[in-house]
C-alpha cells in the first residue's frame, strides 16, 4: 500500500459536495500544513501524517450536521471522527500503521481548537465588548 494524499484530498472534497466554506478551509489548512512541515524539514512520515490530519481535521462536521440534528459540537465530532478518518484512510490506501497516528493528530486538533472557537464565538457575539 502507498499513501495517496491526492486521492485523500479529492475524496474529502467530494464528500463535502462543494460546500464553499468547508472546501476553502480544508484547502487552506492543507496548504499551511504542507508549507510549515516543509519549512521545518520534518521527516517524510511526519509530513504525510501532518498533511492527512490537515485534510481530515473537520471531516466530522458534515456527518454530525446530518446525523445529530444539525449539532456539530466538539463532543459529537469526537464520537464519530475516528470512524470517519479510518474509512477515508482505508479507502485511499494509507498504510495501516499511519491510521492511529493520523487519528491522534485529528483528535488533538479538535481539543486544541475548542477553546479558540469558544473565544471567537464570545467575541463576535459580544461585538468585542468585554463581559
Amino acid at each position: 500500500m502507498i499513501n495517496n494524499e491526492t486521492h485523500l484530498l479529492y475524496s474529502v472534497l467530494c464528500y463535502e459536495e462543494g460546500h464553499c466554506r468547508r472546501t476553502q478551509h480544508i484547502l487552506k489548512v492543507y496548504a499551511l500544513a504542507k508549507l510549515f512541515g516543509e519549512q521545518e524539514k520534518i521527516s517524510v512520515e511526519d509530513q504525510q501524517i501532518l498533511q492527512a490530519a490537515a485534510i481530515l481535521h473537520d471531516v466530522a462536521i458534515k456527518y454530525c450536521k446530518e446525523h445529530y440534528n444539525g449539532d456539530a459540537s466538539q463532543n459529537n465530532q469526537k464520537q464519530v471522527v475516528s470512524i470517519l478518518v479510518t474509512r477515508f484512510l482505508e479507502s485511499t490506501n494509507y498504510l495501516p500503521s499511519y491510521v492511529p497516528k493520523i487519528i491522534e493528530q485529528v483528535l488533538a486538533i479538535l481539543r486544541l481548537l475548542y477553546p479558540i472557537y469558544c473565544y471567537l464565538f464570545w467575541f463576535f457575539h459580544s461585538r468585542g465588548e468585554t463581559p
